[in-house]
């Protein structure tokens, strides 16, 4: 009999909360379209302007040893498809057209085919975990969107004696070098549009501080 309990199936996650070395697996019981009330969930956005949230409702996690860890693979429907150099560039300067007009910032990306020598999962999170301490580390696997790993250094909310915050993380730099007006700028662009979201309510804004992340 195999032991399932080190298998991440369609629709499960693995993760590990910042500050922990102990990884965790829960199992969705349901995908929705809105949170359910009272129940634990993994939220997954996607990129695309006018997609809807998806709230994995997770069943009672439980701590996992990811060491030897197997990941089921969806049988994918959807496949990429290339972008031709021409088409490629059409983006890019409608992209450009558009950033000039609400004078913010556009993110394109390509998908390109790698050929996989030898991955293994479980050392890749317990490499993560090692060199991200206060991240917070996951492995999502969506029958509808594929597998998704990551290590956020980012607060999306935190709730502390009836006050909540969350973080307006942007711009890049290495070692001691020394932010630049761009990043600056950015950081402006992400810190405006929460505010614009959170009109209605009464917001709090700290100074500017760098966040330390690898």
């Amino acid at each position: 009999c195999a032991d399932m309990s080190n298998v991440l199936s369609a629709n499960s996650v693995v993760y590990s909360l910042p500050g922990s070395d102990v990884f965790h697996k829960a199992v969705a019981k349901s995908v929705d379209p809105s949170p359910s009330a009272g129940t634990k969930s993994f939220v997954l956005r996607p990129f695309a302007q006018n997609a809807s949230p998806f709230f994995f409702s997770m069943d009672a996690d439980e701590p996992v040893d990811v060491g030897n860890l197997e990941v089921m693979l969806p049988d994918y429907t959807a496949k990429l498809t290339a972008v031709d150099r021409k088409a490629y560039i059409q983006k890019v300067e409608k992209a450009i057209e558009q950033c000039q007009a609400m004078n913010g910032k556009i993110v394109l990306s390509r998908s390109i085919e790698v050929p996989m020598r030898t991955l293994n999962i479980g050392n890749s999170l317990i490499s993560l975990r090692a060199r991200y301490p206060q991240a917070f580390v996951y492995l999502l696997n969506s029958h509808s969107h594929g597998i998704w790993m990551g290590a956020s250094p980012e607060v999306l909310l935190e709730k502390e004696e009836g006050m909540y915050a969350t973080m307006a993380l942007a711009g890049t730099k290495w070692g001691d070098a020394l932010f630049e007006q761009k990043e600056f700028d950015e950081q402006l662009t992400v810190a405006r549009y929460i505010l614009a979201q959170l009109e209605d309510a009464v917001v709090e804004v700290s100074d500017m501080y760098e966040h330390p992340f690898g």
